[in-house]
């Protein structure tokens, strides 16, 4: 493989990597803001301004309350787009919301394209086409390890004193081992591809090799008995 096309390649693998890494994201951010999972994993945050707002009394009504505030916030009509929303939005339940969701369900979508066709190119560019699943199925994996930590990520940033708001932003990533699961094993079975059909390959060359010697050894055979033959004649 040339310097050029090396390179090129090493380029559009980190492409490739920095593309699924935001697509991971993306897909961890739509799913876990499904209207049921909001719904589940807002209860931390229920006990916890529960506890704050009035000593850990009357919590079954703080629960019932925010659980309807957050239906209604979840299905309400926005007419803004996300950015603006989040801007005129007086509460942060907007973050979970349909229609948050349906903005980083696009932008995963987007994210999405964009590796298929870095995918296409790695494949023109990369010499043995049986190592194509192989490094693709690689960086998938590796796209998907930052989902592990991301929630430890997030309380390290973020100061004790603003615990509630770390609740609401854990919110966001919930679904995060889901998706690296599923990014995980779709890497383990490109690299499994690949490496079966080098092995596949390498086996089909083998035996191919061992016929041609055969057939080389018959047609040796055959010339000897027709000289054999002439020379009896």
């Amino acid at each position: 493989m040339g310097f050029f096309r090396g390179s090129l390649l090493f380029t559009i693998s980190i492409l490739l990597f920095v593309s699924l890494l935001a697509a991971n994201s993306f897909l961890t951010l739509s799913v876990s803001l499904g209207y049921e999972n909001v719904q589940k994993e807002i209860n931390p945050l229920i006990y916890e301004l529960a506890g704050t707002y009035s000593g850990g009394e009357n919590i079954s009504y703080i629960n019932e309350t925010i659980h309807k505030e957050v239906q209604n916030s979840y299905y309400k009509e926005y007419d803004c787009d996300f950015w603006d929303c989040l801007a005129k939005e007086e509460t942060p339940l907007f973050l979970i919301s349909q229609k948050a969701k349906d903005y980083w369900n696009e932008k995963f979508y987007y994210s999405l394209l964009i590796s298929l066709a870095l995918v296409g190119l790695i494949f023109l560019l990369v010499q043995n086409k049986l190592n194509w699943p192989i490094l693709v199925g690689s960086i998938l994996i590796l796209s998907a390890l930052p989902l592990l930590k991301i929630k430890q990520f997030i309380s390290l940033l973020i100061p004790e004193k603003l615990a509630t708001f770390s609740l609401l932003l854990s919110i966001f990533f919930s679904k995060a081992n889901t998706v690296f699961w599923i990014s995980f094993i779709l890497g383990l079975v490109l690299i499994g591809l690949g490496l079966g059909l080098k092995f596949s390959n390498t086996s089909f060359l083998k035996k191919d090799t061992e016929n041609q010697k055969k057939e080389v050894e018959r047609n040796g055979e055959e010339i000897e008995k027709k000289k054999i033959t002439k020379r009896k004649k």
